[in-house]
């Protein structure tokens, strides 16, 4: 899958940055003062090794906070179990389902 660089939600613009890492061990994050959604695509252990993240976990990440977007456009909140359990699933139905959107 192709990570887009940006899009659009409610007229506003999100943009999409693929970084080396991220502080605290994260895998991503969405700033909605910024509209921006940051992408590692490396983890740093507790003890500074650096662990390159899988092109899967990178995607995953892309959906979750994707939906991050969606929540916080549409109640100004946000949901970790929620947005964990459908990036999941979006995963799971564009791998298996072979759907390819251009």
């Amino acid at each position: 899958m192709k990570i887009p660089e940006k899009f659009t939600i409610n007229s506003q613009e999100i943009t999409i940055e693929l970084v080396d890492t991220l502080p605290d061990q994260k895998f991503g994050e969405y700033c909605c003062i910024t509209d921006k959604i940051k992408l590692a695509r490396n983890i740093k252990d507790d003890d500074g090794t650096v662990i390159p993240l899988k092109e899967e976990q990178i995607e995953n990440t892309f959906w979750h906070e994707l939906l991050h977007v969606f929540q916080w456009h549409s109640n100004g909140d946000f949901s970790e179990e929620e947005s964990n359990t459908y990036a999941g699933y979006l995963l799971e139905f564009f791998k298996s389902s072979g759907l390819i959107i251009k």
